[in-house]
């Protein structure tokens, strides 16, 4: 066309009758026009090879636009970046402060933002059926929660910032609220926000998993709290069930105070139960475990709860072959009786409590932020028609001495000593509830690879013997240890105090030919329990050692007694479990 069009050209500047004059312009023009002509088929070749690459590049985009697992959108911003264009104009120098007081600035950008193309992975994430569902208005797809977005990416275009990224919640065409990753990059060119590209990112697996971490770690730190409180409240008892134990061997059943005092040692025992959930929770109790049939167990504390709540219908759903499990059977029934107790006020006027049971499979315990990467599980299911709980109560309901009920009717550590026992086992423990519609505590506690047998024989008690022999008393708590020195002076022993450990040192030093016995203190400051115990061994490795702490038998507690120590004694103790564990120990060879 190019060709033609110069040699039209051409002749229309040279006649046919070739009476130009001068021969040689004619010669030179058509070697103008033909460098002309090869110039134009060059550009023409050049605009078709970048149209061809432009092409090239726009179905790659489109292709990976449509097929990314990613959600892809492109809206149209123009009407947010006109608004802080005109903002600008104003002279508004702070945009944060303005938008707060100007609502219906944010509400009326988001009813003009537009969605003009998505992806399928979009239409998935909204559960969308039909393409048609989500075009148009940016409302159908950003929920209210999501005014604050809009309001941090009008203040990033009115900063001009190159992108802008933040966390939100959004929802799907079903009404579901989903947490999302958004995206985008903010264009240079005011004509470009007609189609900036946004990215979303479905983040809900993500914040549920992060939520699990963090209440987690919440009530582990809790734990430790409510276990360092029951430590302090057991050497409270202890000064009190000491000096009641010692009036008690001086007073007889007939004396006026006898009662009383009887009454003083109940309310300690009492005041030592609540310690114990509180240690439970904190994972700082530890008793004996046996092999058991976690369905035997649920059987019979479903049949006893039964008997006491007959408005409450009760259900069984026990796989028969349900692995066993490595627990203290006594712990489960407690386990068990919370939640029972639990569900039973949730269902005032009546319901059903239903119990079932399940080996838990690799796919059902992949989807648990906290759970070990190996080993078998079982899962026991406990669920009740009852009111249901809102989020706020479920967020919260393991935390010790929270309660929703009335002021005397519960101490607030039932559920939370449910927590504690389950973890100290190496299970966890979950929740689903909603008002109106009942509430399913899930429990999965590690599968044994044991094979169950039958239940060992109980270890008596041993007989409560006294003798007179020397004993270093080791223990901070300046009462506790008078008490202590009373309690074992009254039945003849020798007693040597020490009121930290360095002393305790220094005196077994001095008298250690002597010293028949140590009873030592696990939690003091600057030389711990541990710390003195192997001090001890280094100085006479045949010395015999009680431990006593406020806290039971775990962690550094259990590490001493596996390396050898002679036993053990919890706080609050009478005077007759004192002696009894001190003779015990004696008797030893």
């Amino acid at each position: 066309m190019a060709i033609f069009g110069n040699r039209c050209l051409l002749n229309m500047l040279i006649p046919l009758n070739n009476k130009i004059a001068n021969p040689s312009l004619s010669c030179r023009l058509e070697n103008q026009l033909a460098a002309m002509d090869s110039k134009l088929k060059e550009e023409i070749a050049g605009r078709k090879s970048a149209e061809d690459a432009l092409q090239a590049s726009e179905d790659k985009y489109q292709s990976l636009f449509e097929t990314s697992a990613v959600s892809f959108l492109e809206v149209d911003l123009s009407v947010v970046k006109q608004t802080a264009d005109d903002l600008k104009k104003k002279g508004l120098d702070d945009l944060r402060s303005y938008l707060p007081a100007h609502p219906e600035l944010l509400q009326e950008s988001l009813k003009r933002v537009t969605v003009k193309k998505f992806n399928m992975a979009t239409l998935r994430l909204f559960q969308a059926e039909t393409e048609a569902q989500l075009f148009g208005s940016a409302e159908k797809i950003f929920a209210s929660q999501s005014l604050d977005v809009f309001r941090e990416a009008l203040i990033a275009i009115y900063e001009a910032r190159p992108d802008f990224e933040t966390e939100t919640v959004s929802q799907t065409l079903a009404g579901e609220n989903i947490n999302v990753l958004m995206s985008f990059q903010i264009p240079e060119a005011k004509e470009k926000f007609e189609t900036v590209l946004v990215s979303l990112t479905d983040i809900s697996e993500r914040k549920r998993l992060e939520s699990q971490f963090f209440n987690a770690q919440k009530m582990e730190a809790i734990g430790t709290l409510a276990g360092g409180i029951a430590h302090d409240f057991n050497n409270l008892l202890m000064a009190i069930e000491g000096l009641a134990s010692l009036i008690l061997q001086d007073t007889g059943a007939d004396h006026p105070h006898y009662a009383t005092l009887t009454k003083i040692e109940k309310q300690v025992k009492n005041g030592a139960k609540l310690t114990a959930q509180l240690l439970g929770y904190a994972r700082r109790e530890r008793s004996v475990s046996a092999l058991i049939d976690l369905n035997q167990v649920v059987r019979e504390t479903a049949e006893a709860f039964g008997r006491t709540r007959k408005q409450i219908a009760i259900s069984l759903d026990l796989d028969d072959a349900l692995r066993p499990v490595d627990a203290n059977p006594g712990q489960i029934e407690q386990v068990l009786l919370n939640l029972c107790v639990n569900a039973a006020d949730a269902m005032s006027n009546g319901g059903r409590l239903s119990f079932k049971s399940i080996n838990a499979t690799r796919e059902v315990m992949q989807d648990h932020a906290y759970i070990p990467k190996h080993g078998e599980y079982v899962q026991l299911d406990v669920q009740d028609t009852g009111i249901g709980m809102d989020e706020a109560t479920r967020e919260r309901i393991f935390e010790p001495f929270f309660t929703t009920k009335e002021m005397g009717r519960g101490t607030g550590l039932g559920l939370a000593s449910v927590f504690g026992i389950v973890k100290s086992l190496g299970g966890f423990i979950e929740v689903d509830s909603e008002i109106e519609r009942g509430t399913t505590f899930r429990i999965y506690l590690p599968a044994s690879s044991r094979i169950l047998t039958a239940d060992p024989q109980p270890i008596g008690e041993q007989p409560v013997m006294t003798s007179s022999r020397t004993v270093l008393l080791v223990d901070d708590e300046e009462v506790v240890l008078d008490v202590g020195v009373q309690m074992l002076q009254h039945f003849g022993y020798a007693v040597l105090p020490a009121a930290n450990g360095q002393e305790a040192l220094q005196i077994y030093t001095e008298n250690k030919e002597k010293i028949d016995l140590v009873i030592l203190d696990m939690v003091m400051p600057d030389m711990g329990g541990r710390d003195v115990y192997d001090r001890l061994k280094q100085c006479n490795s045949e010395v015999k050692v009680l431990l006593s702490s406020g806290y039971s038998l775990s962690g550094e507690a259990s590490e001493i007694m596996k390396s050898g120590c002679n036993g053990f004694i919890q706080k609050p103790f009478n005077i007759k479990e004192l002696t009894a564990q001190i003779d015990q120990i004696l008797q030893q060879r």
